[in-house]
């Protein structure tokens, strides 16, 4: 159940009951930065330029994938198709 509550600067700040918190799947203990760079492997947090611009590329050629694709159905004759 949703309750809110008004602070004296008349902001509503809302409250959630544990069983909300369960039946969201909210976890209750988020782990920190510290203990997530403890757990991930190290490589995974080494720059590498050519893989970061192999994204970026991959990226930019879906996109224009995408744009024509678009344009191309923007174009068809029949309105069907659009």
């Amino acid at each position: 159940m949703l309750t809110s509550t008004m602070t004296s600067t008349q902001e509503v700040q809302p409250k959630f009951s544990r069983e909300d918190i369960r039946r969201k799947g909210v976890p209750e203990k988020v782990p920190s930065i510290i203990e997530l760079k403890r757990i991930v492997p190290s490589h995974c947090f080494t720059p590498n330029l050519a893989t970061s611009f192999y994204y970026v590329l991959k990226d930019l050629l879906i996109v224009a994938a995408l744009y024509a694709v678009m344009v191309a159905t923007e174009l068809q004759p029949f309105p069907a198709v659009r």
